[in-house]
């Protein structure tokens, strides 16, 4: 034991260090179970310590059980299992791509935002203290009937407060299929897939259902369907009142449940309300929207409008869980909607949005290789790019100039080659928009060439 060496650091106490090379050694098997350890005073003096060091360093080996103490015999190595100790190695991850540009739906411009009002609202939140209280299961009162008027307002949904139930992304739909046996679940195709990724733990079958002109087409086998009803993605179809109906009497039928996510919805341009799926039968219809793709992407808050029936059910079988989003987070978007800042973030982004796609309209306009859709996303803008260039070679000359761009292909199941690009414009500003278009431009021609 005397044999032991430490060269000592300046930035640890030295009785630290000498209690982890003891650890050291009896993890390592170099001091054996009820070996005697050397005094107090003669550790010190070979290790050039003073004899409290080696007292405190003594004590926390006791602590930790290392060691015993026998008295008038001195301290001896507990008799304990042999443990090897494996030392975490570094994890190398696949070098991600570093985009310029990217053209994805997924985020908001950083400059779109407002600080200032934001900022605002947190500190008229923190100043009034209410956030200390702990939220209920559904999320705090005051925030949900603010919702609550927001949909009456701004979608033309007639629901009670009550029915709101607050959340964290998506993910919280997870719990539906904890409420309501389901053996097979329909959604769009193309479409968004997160929650049929989720799903696949449960052992849940996916029903992948194809879009027609008139939007999701009913499904065959599934007792719940997941549907962008009023604007789909990434096809942009708006679903017609035909197709409404025809879900809603499955539902009734099939005593099932449509799960309506409201995407793109807050991002309507001059227009009115279309009629939702819950409006026309709030018993069968489970309402979805959130917050994170209006504010930003990082406050992560959502909510969903359940059926009375769904609600009772939910309520009873996770009482004993916590609301996920903190009540600081709910306190700060009640004051951010209910004075009115919300709506005047949305009208910004809608002036700013508008331009934008202005912007593609008049650059891409006259290039016979491509063909814009101006009438249907309202977060990005459908490209049809002409059969004669390989939509393969296409994206991967764009990648290789630091360009992120998906086209409808990637939303199928399987992906698939497609020949339409979904161009997001919500994440670069109007210079950088122009100057990826001249790419993108540049590209076909170069494709065109070769």
């Amino acid at each position: 034991m005397t044999n032991i060496t430490i060269e000592f650091n300046l930035t640890e106490p030295l009785y630290y260090q000498i209690y982890k090379a003891i650890v050291f050694a009896i993890n390592q098997g170099n001091i054996k179970p009820l070996e005697h350890l050397p005094s107090k005073r003669k550790l010190a003096n070979h290790l050039g310590v003073s004899v409290h060091t080696i007292m405190n360093a003594y004590h926390l080996l006791l602590d930790e059980g290392y060691i015993q103490s026998i008295e008038k015999k001195g301290y001896f190595v507990a008799n304990q299992e042999f443990v090897s100790i494996i030392h975490p190695k570094t994890i190398h991850k696949e070098e991600e791509i570093s985009y310029q540009y990217d053209l994805t739906t997924q985020t908001t411009e950083e400059k779109s935002f407002s600080y200032s009002s934001f900022t605002k609202c947190v500190k008229e939140t923190l100043a009034a203290k209410e956030y200390i209280k702990k939220s209920s299961l559904e999320g705090l009162k005051c925030l949900r009937m603010a919702i609550a008027e927001h949909l009456r307002e701004n979608r033309g949904i007639q629901t009670s407060y009550q029915q709101i139930i607050i959340g964290n992304g998506i993910e919280m739909l997870e719990k539906i299929f904890d409420l309501l046996p389901c053996q097979s679940f329909g959604t769009e195709n193309p479409g968004y897939h997160k929650l049929s990724q989720l799903l696949l733990s449960k052992n849940i079958s996916i029903e992948y259902l194809p879009i027609d002109e008139q939007g999701v087409t009913i499904p065959q086998n599934s007792s719940i369907l997941y549907t962008t009803s009023f604007n789909q993605f990434p096809t942009g179809i708006k679903m017609s009142i035909s197709r409404k109906k025809e879900l809603i009497n499955w539902a009734i039928k099939t005593n099932g449940y449509i799960i309506e996510d409201d995407f793109d919805a807050e991002y309507r341009i001059g227009s009115v309300p279309k009629t939702a799926l819950f409006s026309l039968n709030s018993e069968r219809i489970i309402f979805f929207s959130s917050f994170s793709s209006t504010i930003f992407a990082g406050f992560r808050i959502a909510y969903m409008v359940l059926p009375r029936e769904l609600l009772s059910k939910y309520l009873n079988t996770f009482k004993n869980h916590s609301n996920p989003v903190s009540s600081l987070d709910q306190e700060i978007l009640y004051h951010y909607i209910t004075n009115g800042d919300y709506a005047r973030h949305m009208n910004r982004l809608k002036t700013k949005y508008i331009q934008k796609r202005k912007i593609i309209f008049e650059i891409l306009k006259n290039n016979k290789y491509i063909q814009v859709e101006e009438q249907k996303n309202f977060l990005s803008v459908l490209i049809h790019i002409d059969s004669s260039i390989s939509i393969e070679t296409l994206i991967h000359q764009l990648t290789l100039k630091k360009v992120q761009i998906k086209t409808i292909g990637h939303y199928l199941y399987p992906v698939q080659p497609n020949q339409t690009l979904i161009l997001g414009y919500t994440n670069i500003n109007e210079l950088e928009l122009k100057q990826v278009l001249k790419i993108l431009i540049e590209t076909i021609k170069e494709i065109r060439l070769a």
